[in-house]
């Protein structure tokens, strides 16, 4: 939710700060805003850069809040994959513990627990993005659906095309 906001937040001061520029191009001293389902608005230079001030500020304070709640979903998920862990060694049969070479224990609390903490990690940066993305896309259909969908076809286009590319940086890279 707060990286929907974000993304709608960033999508705003986007949108208006595109206008404001076209208008100020234009010699204008006022503006109209679709603000599609809350209908068209009026607003003068002054009061749309306020406007996006107070977005992008917004913008700020919702991307702490999501790098924060990221990062405690990180470490909670590290904490608690090193603790299931340890408990399971430790409640153990001494016989199966004696088996286990020196270190064993350690090894496994630093790197599966690791591994764990880069999932949650990855977890949480892909969902963010995939909110952010979303925001600014059903932003850009407010704003223009033909030229939402445009640049949607185009992006599409062109990640067909690189796809290839792709596939041979991989195999170059398998290869060093």
């Amino acid at each position: 939710v707060l990286s929907l906001l974000r993304g709608l937040a960033e999508a705003g001061v986007l949108v208006v700060v595109a206008r404001v520029a076209l208008a100020l191009s234009d010699g204008e001293e006022r503006l109209g805003l679709d603000l599609g389902p809350l209908g068209l608005r009026t607003l003068t230079i002054t009061q749309a850069l306020g406007a996006a001030a107070v977005a992008a500020v917004a913008m700020l304070l919702l991307h702490l809040l999501v790098a924060e709640l990221s990062a405690r979903m990180s470490s909670e998920a590290l904490a608690t994959a090193r603790l299931r862990l340890s408990n399971a060694f430790l409640r153990s049969s001494w016989d199966l513990q004696a088996r286990e070479r020196e270190g064993h224990l350690q090894d496994v609390l630093t790197t599966y627990a690791d591994q764990v903490m880069r999932a949650a990690t990855l977890t949480a940066l892909i969902l963010t993005a995939s909110f952010n993305l979303l925001a600014l896309i059903g932003t850009a259909i407010v704003v223009d659906v033909r030229a939402a969908l445009a640049m949607v076809i185009g992006v599409a286009a062109l990640a067909m095309l690189l796809r290839p590319l792709n596939g041979l940086t991989r195999q170059r890279a398998a290869a060093n």
